[in-house]
C-alpha cells in the first residue's frame, strides 16, 4: 500500500493483522475435519481431530502476544478520516455489522473455547465412549496450551514493560543497557527511608526498580524518570529475603518501603558490612 495522508503502510497492514494468515490455516484445517467428521462414513472423531491439529494451534502465540499492539496500529490508522471511510463502505458491502477490531479480537478467544468446548464434549460423553479417552487428552491438550500461550503474554507484556521504562529513562550513561534478554521486572515502588537508629521514616523522591539482576534507581520528573545509580546483582553485600513488612534494605543501613506492583515474596535485603 502506498503511504499517504489517508492511506496505510505495509508495515502497518502487517502490524495490524501479525500472523493472521497462518491462523487461518489452522482454522480452516480444524473446520473441514469437523465437518468431515460428521460423515456417515468419518473415520476419526472429534477428538482425535483435536489432538492431531493441537501442535499447530500454538501458531496462535504470536498472534495473542502481538493483539494488543494491532490495535493500537488500527486506531491509529482509524484516525485518518479516508481510510475510516474506506474501511466502513467496504464493510458495509460485505453486509457485516461488526467493525474490523472486532474480528482482530475474535482469534484472540478462540483457544479458550475450544478447551470449553472439549470440557462441555466431555460433559456429556459416556466414560464407555471410543472417544472419551480421546477427548479427556484433547482437553489435557488445550489446557496446556492455553497456560503456554497465557504465560507467553505475559511475558511478552512484562518485556514490553521494560522497553516503556527504557524509553522514559534519561540521564543513563551510554554503556547502561536495560532491556536484556532474561530481564525480567521483579517490584517497584517509591521509597521511604529510615536511618538505623532513628524512628519514622523520611520520604524521598527515590523511586526504584528490582530486577532479578539490578537495582534500578532513580527520580521521577513529570514523565520521565532521571537515572540515579544501579547495582548489579547478584552483589556481595545484597542478598534477596522476605519481610513481614514489605521492605527491602540498601548496604548503608538505610531500610526502604516500597510499593510493589510485583512478586509481594520478593524482597531485597542488605547487610551492613560493620555488621559482619
Amino acid at each position: 500500500a502506498q503511504q499517504g495522508n489517508d492511506n496505510v503502510s505495509e508495515a502497518e497492514v502487517d502490524t495490524i493483522f501479525s500472523n493472521i494468515e497462518s491462523v487461518f490455516v489452522v482454522s480452516h484445517q480444524l473446520l473441514r475435519e469437523l465437518e468431515a467428521s460428521d460423515s456417515a462414513d468419518a473415520t476419526r472423531t472429534i477428538g482425535e481431530i483435536f489432538l492431531e491439529l493441537s501442535p499447530m494451534m500454538k501458531l496462535y502465540t504470536s498472534y495473542i502476544n502481538g493483539f494488543e499492539v494491532s490495535l493500537q496500529a488500527l486506531s491509529n490508522c482509524l484516525r485518518r478520516p479516508g481510510f475510516e471511510k474506506i474501511l466502513n463502505e467496504y464493510l458495509e458491502e460485505l453486509g457485516e455489522s461488526l467493525t474490523l477490531g472486532s474480528y482482530l479480537i475474535m482469534p484472540v478467544q478462540r483457544l479458550p473455547r475450544y478447551e470449553l468446548l472439549m470440557r462441555a464434549l466431555l460433559k456429556f460423553t459416556p466414560e464407555d465412549h471410543s472417544d472419551f479417552k480421546t477427548l479427556s487428552l484433547a482437553l489435557e491438550k488445550m489446557k496446556a496450551i492455553n497456560d503456554l500461550v497465557n504465560d507467553s503474554k505475559r511475558k511478552a507484556e512484562a518485556r514490553s514493560y521494560i522497553v516503556q521504562i527504557k524509553q522514559r529513562l534519561v540521564g543513563a550513561p551510554s554503556s547502561f543497557v536495560l532491556v536484556q534478554p532474561r530481564r525480567y521486572l521483579i517490584r517497584e515502588g517509591p521509597i521511604s527511608r529510615a536511618r538505623a537508629g532513628k524512628k519514622g521514616a523520611k520520604k524521598s523522591s527515590i523511586y526504584v526498580f528490582l530486577f532479578n539482576d539490578l537495582l534500578l534507581i532513580t527520580r521521577p520528573r513529570n514523565s520521565d524518570l532521571r537515572y540515579v545509580d544501579q547495582l548489579l546483582l547478584p552483589c556481595p553485600t545484597l542478598t534477596i529475603v522476605p519481610h513481614s513488612d514489605d521492605t527491602f534494605r540498601i548496604f548503608d543501613g538505610a531500610t526502604l518501603s516500597a510499593d510493589s506492583q510485583a512478586k509481594k515474596d520478593s524482597q531485597l535485603h542488605s547487610k551492613d558490612p560493620r555488621d559482619q
